[in-house]
């Protein structure tokens, strides 16, 4: 299920601690020396059913590859937010996956590219200072 992502909506943080570079690459587009970039993606959100935290909400590319967590003080919030999307939708829903719904945002990233090499030939990486979860108010819900 696709949430209409907005920039007055219902914004969250997400907690990149374990973001692999080469997808943060991938995500932030071209390098371009020095310079600071800002787009914004399609990610999935779903429960993390496997964190020993309670509420863990898990942040993927559509590719299901791993991003990182919405941040621990927003966690409660985006529980609630789709559990109340979740419910209200499961009548309607002949089946969900194992690992119960899945729902494509709008992420709003923000970084620079840094030069990692040691070298005259440079290396750039992605450096995300920020991402940010957007969805609209009130939700609206596209479903595939």
């Amino acid at each position: 299920m696709k949430l209409k992502g907005s920039a007055s909506g219902i914004k969250w943080g997400v907690n990149l601690s374990h973001l692999d570079y080469k997808l943060a690459n991938k995500l932030a587009g071209k390098p371009k020396e020095d310079e600071e970039f800002e787009k914004t993606i399609k990610v999935r959100l779903r429960p993390d059913t496997k964190s020993q935290f309670a509420n863990s909400v898990l942040v993927e590319t559509v590719e299901e590859k791993h991003i990182g967590w919405i941040l621990k003080d927003a966690s409660d919030d985006a529980m609630s937010v789709l559990n109340q999307l979740g419910s209200a939708l499961q009548p309607m829903l002949a089946s969900s996956n194992a690992n119960g719904l899945v729902f494509e945002v709008s992420a709003r990233i923000s970084g620079y590219w840094e030069d990692t090499s040691d070298t005259d030939s440079p290396t750039w990486e992605a450096d995300f200072e920020q991402m940010e979860i957007r969805i609209a108010t009130p939700a609206e819900i596209e479903i595939d």
